[in-house]
C-alpha cells in the first residue's frame, strides 16, 4: 500500500490530512517534527513527504535538505505544505531545499489529491534529486535559509509585539477587573478597573495572594472553581469581594486556566444587581401572596354573589308567579263585571309581570355565564347555527324572512354557550328587523387577521356608528320604542361569553341600513 509520512506540529492539521488520505486508500504516517520524521523516513522509507515549515527541533527547510542529502530518501517526492512561509522567495527557497511542490494552506482537497497522485505516478523524483551537494551550495543555502528564518521570526515578532500592545490597550481599558495569578493564587497583573473595584493601588495587589479580596477558605479557595477536575472551565461563580475600606460587593467570577497554568479571572460587581434581584424576589413574594388573597376573597365574593343571585331570583319570581295567577283569577272571576278599561289594565299587571320575570331569568342567566366551568371542545359551527335558525326563526316569520346560511368553519368551545351567542344573535336580527315586509339574515364568517370571526347580519334598522361601543352594556338599549321589547341583556350575555372564550366582539351598523354583529372565538379560560 502507497505511505505516506505526513510531518506538522499540529495534530489538527496531521488529522485533516490523514482523513484525506485515508479516504482515499493511503497509508499515512506521521511526525510533528523534522527531527522525528527524519528517523521514520530511515526505519521505513515512505513513498511521499508532506510537510509544514515552521517546526520545532528541525523545521521543514532542514528537513528536506537533510533527506535529499540520504542516498537511501533523497529520490522520496517531497512536498511543502505551510500557512506561515507564503512568499515567493519562502518558495524559492523551499524548492532550492530540494522540494518537489510547493504548497499553501488551505489548499483545496481535490487539488491537494491531484498533486499527490500526480506525483506519486511520476515514480522517483527528477533532476533536481540528483544535482552535486558540494559545501559551497550547502553554505549558499543555509545562509539563504537562515535569511528567510531571521525574516519570518522578525515578521512574527513584530505580529506578536502588536498583539501585545492590542492586549494591554483591551486589558487596562477594560470596564471588567481582570486578575492574572499563578496557580498558588499570587497575583501578577491586575487592571485599573480591579483597582477601582478593590481601592487597591496596583502595587498593593501585584504579589498578595487572591484570597485578599476574595474567600475566607484559605489562599486557593477561590482558585477551586478552575483547579478541581470536572469542573466546567470558564463557568461563572457568585463571590463576595472585600475591598480595601471593609466594604463587600458582591461579584460574578469567571476564572480560565491558561496553557502555563496562570489563571485568568473576570470579576463583574453584580452588587447592584444581586439587591435588585432580591428586592423583585420579596416584590414578586408578596405579590403572589396578594394575589392568593385576592383570588380568595374573589372566590369567597363569587360564592356569595351566586348564592344571592339564586336567592334573588327565587325571591323575585315568587310574587311574580303569584301576582299573574291572582290576575287570572280576578280576571276569571269577574268577568261579568270588568269593563274594557279593567281587562286592559290586568292585560297590563300580567304584561309586566312576565317582563319582570324575563329580566330575572336574562340576569341569572348573566352570571351564570360569567361563573360556570366552561366544557371546551370541537364545535361543529355550521350544524349549531342551523339548529338555532330552526329554532329561534318561527314558522310565521319564515313566511317573509330570508336566511342565508353561508359555510361556517369549526371552533373550539363550550358548545353550550355558544349556541346561546348565535341564538342572541339571530333574536336581535328577528327583532330589528321585524318592521320590513320582507327581511334578510345572513350568517357567515370571514378571517380578520389570524382569527376566524363568525357574523349574523340583518337589513333592519340599524344603529348610529358611534353608539357601537355602548350596544354590549347591560340594560343598555338604543331603540326605545316598546315595539321592540326586550332586557337590555342578551348582548351583554353575548359579550360575557366571548370573551370567557378569549375572543371579542363587535358591531357595524348605520341608520336604516341594518346591522352585523361580530364574534371570535379564541383560547377559552375560566
Amino acid at each position: 500500500m502507497t505511505r505516506i509520512l505526513v510531518v506538522d506540529d499540529e495534530a489538527q492539521n496531521r488529522y485533516l490530512l490523514e482523513v484525506l488520505f485515508t479516504s482515499e486508500g493511503l497509508e499515512v504516517e506521521w511526525a510533528s517534527n523534522g527531527r522525528e520524521a527524519l528517523v521514520a523516513a530511515r526505519r521505513r522509507s515512505p513513498d511521499l513527504v508532506i510537510s509544514d515549515i515552521l517546526m520545532p527541533e528541525m523545521d521543514g527547510f532542514l528537513l528536506c535538505r537533510e533527506m535529499k542529502a540520504d542516498a537511501a530518501l533523497r529520490r522520496i517526492p517531497f512536498v511543502f505544505y505551510t500557512a506561515t512561509y507564503t512568499d515567493a522567495e519562502d518558495e524559492r527557497v523551499a524548492l532550492e531545499a530540494g522540494g518537489d511542490l510547493f504548497l499553501r494552506k488551505p489548499a483545496e482537497p481535490d487539488v491537494l489529491l491531484a498533486e499527490v497522485r500526480r506525483l506519486l505516478g511520476a515514480g522517483e523524483a527528477g533532476e533536481r534529486i540528483d544535482r552535486e551537494s558540494d559545501l559551497a551550495a550547502e553554505v549558499a543555502f543555509l545562509r539563504q535559509h537562515d535569511r528567510v528564518q531571521a525574516k519570518k521570526l522578525d515578521k512574527r515578532h513584530h505580529e506578536l509585539q502588536e498583539s501585545e500592545d492590542r492586549y494591554r490597550s483591551y486589558f487596562r481599558g477594560s470596564p471588567v477587573s481582570i486578575l492574572v495569578a499563578e496557580e498558588d493564587g499570587r497575583l501578577v497583573d491586575v487592571n485599573p478597573a480591579a483597582c477601582r473595584l478593590s481601592g487597591y493601588a496596583a502595587a498593593e495587589l501585584l504579589g498578595a495572594n487572591l484570597s485578599l479580596l476574595l474567600g475566607e477558605g484559605g489562599p486557593d479557595e477561590p482558585l477551586r472553581l478552575v483547579a478541581e477536575p470536572g469542573l466546567e472551565a470558564g463557568r461563572s461563580s457568585s463571590w463576595t469581594l472585600r475591598r480595601k475600606d471593609g466594604v463587600r460587593r458582591n461579584v460574578a467570577l469567571t476564572a480560565i486556566r491558561l496553557d502555563d497554568d496562570r489563571i485568568l479571572a473576570f470579576c463583574e460587581d453584580v452588587t447592584e444587581r444581586s439587591r435588585a434581584e432580591e428586592a423583585m424576589q420579596r416584590a414578586n413574594a408578596d405579590l403572589e401572596k396578594r394575589v392568593l388573597e385576592r383570588t380568595e376573597q374573589l372566590e369567597r365574593a363569587n360564592r356569595e354573589l351566586e348564592a344571592f343571585t339564586t336567592s334573588v331570583s327565587h325571591d323575585l319570581r315568587e310574587p311574580l308567579v303569584a301576582l299573574e295567577g291572582y290576575s287570572r283569577l280576578l280576571e276569571q272571576g269577574s268577568a261579568d263585571r270588568l269593563d274594557a278599561e279593567s281587562r286592559q289594565n290586568i292585560d297590563g299587571i300580567r304584561r309586566n309581570a312576565r317582563q319582570m320575570s324575563d329580566l330575572v331569568s336574562s340576569l341569572l342567566a348573566l352570571s351564570k355565564a360569567g361563573q360556570q366551568e366552561l366544557q371546551v371542545g370541537p364545535i361543529d359551527m355550521q350544524r349549531l347555527a342551523g339548529k338555532v335558525v330552526e329554532e329561534v326563526v318561527t314558522e310565521a316569520e319564515r313566511r317573509n324572512t330570508d336566511v342565508t346560511l353561508h359555510p361556517l368553519p369549526a371552533a373550539e368551545g363550550d358548545v353550550r354557550l355558544v349556541r346561546q351567542v348565535f341564538a342572541h344573535l339571530v333574536g336581535n336580527a328577528l327583532k330589528f328587523s321585524s318592521r320590513k315586509p320582507r327581511r334578510t339574515i345572513e350568517i357567515g364568517s370571514r378571517q380578520v387577521g389570524s382569527d376566524t370571526a363568525w357574523f349574523v347580519r340583518d337589513d333592519g334598522i340599524g344603529f348610529e356608528p358611534g353608539e357601537a361601543n355602548r350596544i354590549f352594556g347591560v340594560f343598555e338599549r338604543l331603540h326605545h320604542d316598546r315595539a321592540f321589547e326586550g332586557t337590555g341583556i342578551g348582548l351583554a350575555l353575548v359579550r360575557r361569553i366571548v370573551e370567557r372564550h378569549g375572543g371579542r366582539v363587535w358591531a357595524e351598523g348605520s341608520p336604516g341600513a341594518g346591522a352585523t354583529f361580530w364574534f371570535t372565538l379564541g383560547s377559552p379560560g375560566g
